[in-house]
C-alpha cells in the first residue's frame, strides 16, 4: 500500500481498516422497535370514533360580550 501524500510531501500510512457492513441484524431490529414505539398510540386509536363536541353559544361569557356590543 502506498503512504497518502499532500502539498508537504509523505504524511501517514494508509490506515489499516477492516471493510464490513454494520450487523444487519442489529440495526434491522432497532429499526422495527423503534417504528412500534412510535406507532402504538395510532394502533391504540385505530378504529375508535369520538363525536364532535357540540358548540354552545348561550353561555354567561357571549351574553356579557353581546351587551357590551348593544351598549357601545
Amino acid at each position: 500500500m502506498a503512504d497518502y501524500k499532500n502539498e508537504f510531501g509523505l504524511f501517514a500510512e494508509r490506515p489499516k481498516v477492516e471493510k464490513k457492513l454494520f450487523d444487519r441484524n442489529k440495526v434491522i431490529a432497532g429499526i422495527v422497535i423503534f417504528l412500534v414505539m412510535v406507532t402504538i398510540p395510532l394502533w391504540q386509536n385505530l378504529g375508535k370514533t369520538v363525536a364532535a363536541p357540540v358548540p354552545n353559544l348561550d353561555t354567561p361569557v357571549i351574553k356579557q360580550l353581546a351587551e357590551k356590543i348593544k351598549s357601545a
